[in-house]
């Protein structure tokens, strides 16, 4: 179990909206190519393996950042069922 409380401010760093010409159609077919990627793949067959604790493989470091700048905090977590 993990807690964490996370304060920012600002502009969020996606545009959403398109920066295209209206008449243009080509980001219709963006939109259409991400919400198949959006779409849950079925779910395969639970295997019979043994249920087993997450386990960090890589942690993640800390690290100092000036106010106002991006941090990033990188880990991998295995476990059964998956974490």
């Amino acid at each position: 179990e993990t807690r964490a409380v996370i304060q920012t401010a600002g502009k969020p760093g996606i545009v959403y909206e398109s920066q295209l010409p209206k008449h243009m159609k080509s980001i219709e077919r963006i939109r259409e190519m991400e919400a198949s990627w959006q779409v849950a793949p079925e779910q395969a067959v639970e295997e019979t393996k043994p249920r087993s604790a997450p386990v960090f493989v890589s942690k993640p470091e800390p690290c100092n950042v000036p106010e106002g700048e991006w941090a990033r905090f990188c880990c991998r977590v295995t476990g059964h069922p998956k974490p």
